[in-house]
């Protein structure tokens, strides 16, 4: 059997001279094409036997090291997995104290709107990392003080199965964080094309968004609603009806659009909400200055005809002076946000 060095290109001596004998034997039958003779076949066959025997002697050499390779192999990587559970030991991210990782989770939220209750994104994505991020995150009350709550209709047989799950994920958002102030944001669109939900079920969705916004109307510092307008009516409605305040409410932006059109079913008496096109502002300004003393910010706007009347001091209960910024505008109808 060959050693690792004749493997690495040194041949054994005798194998070398027996090939020098035989190539020098043979040469007349090796240059020409003449059949060889009954006597030199014999004398071949009893030359080729050590060569052919030394080749099977590689063949086995090979697999030996091949069988060693992949052992070594795979002690290297069981070797590998049990260091690296060691070196985590030691990484930067362990040492970091928890109130500055809190910090760096807060500064991984959406910055173009508010988080939305889906894994792909913080702080829900955050929760997935590991044991003790999941810990953190979920014990950080200021991560779940913005919710972005998306009202889609359309799209999927079991739309309404995820929008159950939805809710319960949206309602477990808003009790880890507490009391801590609220930044709120809604939006209700449709999708025109592959819609398996009827407008009844879909008015029932918002229905239900409104309902857990009003349970948490009390710490709503920020609102922003995209919406159509027996929605935004409806809202107002129950807030009347309810007598609903919103105390620390200092921003507000309402914007009134045209969805209803895409569906073609007639209205149901029993709907949650109501649709009446086009008078969206005819008393919202005041109506919301009147549930929501601490306004500052307030920007509302419509895609259809533009109406607003003056309102009236006693719906009021501070002075205009506290409205620092009042933006009413129409704009064309459009179905995106």
């Amino acid at each position: 059997m060959f050693t690792l060095p004749q493997l690495c290109g040194q041949w054994d001596p005798h194998v070398v001279d027996l090939s020098k004998a035989m190539a020098l034997r043979y040469s007349d039958v090796l240059a020409g094409n003449d059949p060889p003779t009954d006597d030199a076949l014999g004398y071949l066959k009893h030359d080729l036997t050590p060569l052919n025997n030394e080749l099977q002697d590689i063949d086995r050499s090979i697999t030996i090291l091949k069988l060693t390779l992949a052992s070594l192999t795979k002690q290297k990587g069981h070797m590998l997995n049990f260091l690296a559970a060691f070196d985590a030991i030691s990484t930067p991210i362990r040492r970091i104290p928890d109130e500055i990782l809190e910090e760096i989770f807060y500064v991984c939220l959406p910055t173009h709107r508010n988080p939305m209750p889906i894994t792909s994104e913080s702080p829900l994505l955050l929760t997935l990392v590991c044991k003790k991020w999941r810990k953190l995150a979920l014990g950080s009350q200021r991560l779940w003080s913005k919710i972005h709550v998306a009202v889609t209709g359309g799209g999927s047989f079991d739309q309404l199965d995820r929008w159950a799950l939805t809710l319960g994920r949206i309602r477990t958002w808003l009790n880890l964080s507490h009391n801590l102030p609220l930044s709120i944001s809604m939006k209700a669109t449709i999708q025109r094309e592959g819609r398996c939900i009827t407008r009844q079920q879909w008015l029932r969705m918002q229905h239900n968004a409104l309902l857990l916004l009003l349970d948490n109307a009390y710490r709503c510092r920020s609102l922003e609603i995209k919406c159509p307008y027996g929605t935004h009516d409806t809202l107002l409605d129950m807030i009347s009806k309810k007598s609903i305040s919103f105390p620390l409410l200092r921003d507000l932006r309402v914007q009134a659009t045209h969805i209803y059109e895409y569906f073609a079913e007639i209205e149901d008496e029993d709907s949650p909400i109501r649709f009446r096109e086009g008078e969206v502002f005819e008393k919202p300004l005041y109506a919301w200055l009147s549930t929501a003393p601490s306004l500052s910010e307030v920007c509302l706007s419509q895609e259809t005809r533009f109406g607003l009347p003056p309102p009236s001091p006693l719906h009021l209960q501070k002075p205009w002076l506290i409205i620092y910024q009042v933006c009413l505008r129409k704009t064309p109808p459009a179905l995106g946000w």
